[in-house]
């Protein structure tokens, strides 16, 4: 079928003149002559539209991946000053003679190795996914996600004063500050995090694009190329041939990026702070943040390399960690007012978790404080989640007896509260990037001596915090299942997917695979923690360091593989990754998995597995917050389909003579399973004891179904 799509939406746009859609004019587009025009198609199946912004080292168009039928990003890499291209003749580059010539060899070759190396992280959230990259016209191109949205510089230009709260800021920027930590820790920067380079979704969700790649190498090669750099946003290692460029580089461009939304003003030009440095302080320009953040985000922004935090895990540490004195200061005062508890002195960003009661779970409202102090953790945003909720504590505690807290859900006593449907920046989280969780940093609690001594003096057991450093005291035996932990069973979750392990709208964290830990920690006599570490543990190395340190005992939701068989013990699969297509019997849109991609809406709830599956696989997913809305929406014919984990297909069959669950299921992953240390095999026995029980009593499948229907 012969395509007649806009070249700037991408929708069909059926007879000629502007779109119906978004109103672009085709006849009244003129691109420049080094520009691509509309309607090539690349690699044979990426069609190219209108471009979507140009810079120093590339151009980035609007396409169209013809197999997958979806709106993508094509960058394509045109360093300026290197290169000549008349479209008018041909698609293939002029390549300069002499040096640059090898300098533009050289840079394609990184540009594509970069790719390479950031494809790994398409599940970050904050951090725009590659799905492809390839070489044609004696150039490179990656394929990215399309993020449809503003860049924060359009989003400021209509904000009252040019401007936004420090709080808001803070809050949305801090996955993007825990993605890049995970970026630098591959050895790549960005160098060029500016407004312009941040995009905010429809939902709010902060993404970081158009990673310069290949710039090291051509601003080591090519001095003249720190014309290309954005006055007020480079630091002055990036104007020097032999400047040193490393993590810190990007610290400084995202903490002058902060700077510019919540003062309204782009910083002085680090060159010219060289000679006398006169940036002013936020607060000098009425802005309301506390001292210690200030402090943090000026420090980001010191002139010299030496005097910057020198990574993004120090930002983060010293923009959302409170210092001891002021700490103090306020807990003190809080104690005086008989208001909020003191806050555990904590600097991780690791969940801890407890179980929470049914009174809490069934008549708690989300953002409502208990009366019940416990020991906290600095606050944290989860993932996207939390908007203008800096600062705010989670100061829930209710001591559970274990036995009586199967299956229920587990409150995060570490974090920000979640407002409003619980998901700040929610869209897609679980998707493509998307995540609902950014990456947590690894590494135990702190020691509260007098909340442990009051949970020692307690008739009924509840969460304990772990000294990494302590030894256990008297709870291991000779013989006994060799867990890290004092009486604790310490389990590791993505915590970014419905139903395997995910936050709830008021930070309980839930899912299948606390369900099932929950029923390992019973069988070893010990209470549960759960940590929420996020996609960086899509790495096997990350997984066996956690484990290997003591941080966690097992790690969940792990899939078994050869090339892991190396690093940890896997025990058996406990969880298919099977979906299931739930169809409206009276419409039968589709008859297998094989005609979805024909469709035009695929029903999913938002931040599930299926969720994740589609947006990366199809363009016509429709994502509802709840399952039944979804349901809902099928049996009206709304929609063509709902995409669901086969178990709870499979119910809602059952219950709805009107609707029917495809035979073949749609396995997008292998089993998932817990991985522990490889000599760990009596905690491994007892993890596969345990599921082998679940699975004979049907207790899996029911965990799955409430997990999704909720």
């Amino acid at each position: 079928m012969e395509l007649n799509l806009c070249y700037s939406c991408m929708k069909e746009k059926g007879a000629p003149g502007p779109c119906p859609h978004c109103g672009f004019d085709e006849s009244a587009y003129e691109p420049a002559p080094h520009h691509l025009p509309p309607g090539t198609i690349l690699y044979g199946k990426y069609l190219i539209g209108r471009v979507l912004g140009e810079g120093g080292f590339g151009i980035t168009y609007v396409g169209w991946d013809l197999n997958l039928e979806m709106k993508v990003a094509v960058k394509e890499y045109y360093p300026n000053g290197f290169v000549t291209r008349d479209n008018g003749r041909a698609n293939t580059l002029t390549i300069l003679t002499g040096p640059r010539g090898e300098f533009f060899q050289k840079g394609v070759e990184k540009f594509v190795e970069e790719a390479r190396r950031l494809a790994k992280f398409w599940r970050l959230p904050g951090i725009v996914a590659v799905k492809d990259y390839f070489q044609e016209n004696k150039t490179a191109y990656i394929v990215m996600e399309f993020v449809q949205g503003s860049t924060l510089k359009e989003i400021l230009k209509s904000a009252s004063g040019g401007r936004l709260p420090a709080e808001q800021i803070f809050q949305m920027m801090r996955p993007v500050m825990k993605s890049l930590d995970k970026v630098h820790e591959a050895g790549l920067i960005h160098r060029d995090i500016s407004p312009d380079n941040l995009m905010v979704d429809r939902e709010g969700q902060v993404m970081l694009i158009d990673f310069g790649a290949a710039r090291d190498f051509l601003a080591e090669g090519e001095k003249s190329l720190s014309v290309m750099l954005k006055p007020g946003y480079a630091p002055e290692e990036q104007y020097r041939s032999r400047g040193k460029q490393g993590p810190w580089t990007d610290v400084y461009s995202l903490c002058a990026t902060m700077y510019r939304a919540i003062t309204g003003q782009v910083p002085e030009e680090s060159l010219d702070r060289l000679a006398e440095d006169t940036l002013k302080r936020p607060s000098q320009l009425g802005v309301s943040l506390s001292g210690w953040q200030e402090k943090a985000l000026m420090k980001g922004l010191a002139v010299f390399q030496k005097d910057r935090l020198q990574s993004m895990k120090e930002l983060e540490a010293a923009l959302y960690t409170e210092p001891k004195e002021e700490k103090q200061e306020k807990e003190e005062t809080s104690q005086r007012k008989e208001e909020a508890p003191q806050e555990q002195e904590d600097s991780d960003i690791t969940r801890r978790v407890r179980p929470a009661s049914q009174e809490e779970m069934e008549k708690k409202p989300a953002g409502q404080e208990s009366a019940e102090p416990a020991a906290q953790g600095p606050a944290e945003p989860v993932g996207q989640e939390n908007a203008g909720t800096a600062g705010q504590e989670n100061v829930e505690t209710v001591a559970q007896d274990p036995a009586k807290t199967a299956g229920k859900d587990y409150v995060a006593s570490a974090g920000g509260k979640s407002g409003g449907k619980g998901k700040l920046l929610a869209a897609g989280l679980a998707a493509v990037a998307a995540v609902v969780i950014a990456v947590a940093a690894l590494g135990g609690g702190k020691k509260d001596s007098e909340s442990q001594s009051a949970r020692e003096s307690s008739d009924t057991p509840s969460q304990t915090t772990r000294e990494p450093d302590s030894e256990p005291e008297g709870n291991k035996e000779s013989g006994d299942t060799e867990v890290s932990s004092n009486g604790t069973f310490r389990i590791g979750v993505y915590g970014n997917s419905i139903p395997s392990s995910y936050l709830g709208e008021d930070g309980n964290c839930r899912g299948v695979e606390i369900d099932v830990a929950q029923e390992i920690a019973e069988s070893l006599g010990m209470d549960l923690e759960v940590q929420v570490l996020g996609a960086v543990m899509l790495d096997g190395e990350y997984v066996k360091m956690a484990l290997d340190s003591g941080e966690i005992d097992c790690f969940a939701g792990f899939s078994h593989t050869p090339e892991r068989e190396s690093l940890m013990a896997f025990s058996d699969p406990y969880m298919t990754a099977d979906l299931a297509v739930l169809v409206n019997r009276e419409a039968q849109a589709a008859s297998s998995p094989e005609d979805l991609s024909g469709l035009t809406a695929i029903a999913v709830q938002r931040d599930s597995d299926a969720h994740g599956y589609c947006t990366y696989t199809y363009s016509s997913t429709v994502a509802y917050d709840k399952l039944a809305d979804a349901v809902s929406a099928l049996e009206k014919n709304e929609v063509d389909c709902v995409l669901t984990s086969e178990a709870t297909a499979r119910k809602l069959a059952a219950d709805n003579e009107r609707l029917e669950a495809l035979e073949e299921p749609l396995e997008i992953a292998e089993p998932s399973c817990f991985c522990v240390q490889r000599d760990n095999q009596e905690l491994l026995d007892q993890i596969n004891e345990v599921i082998g029980s679940l699975e004979e009593q049907g207790k899996i499948d029911e965990f799955i179904i409430r997990h999704t229907l909720g």
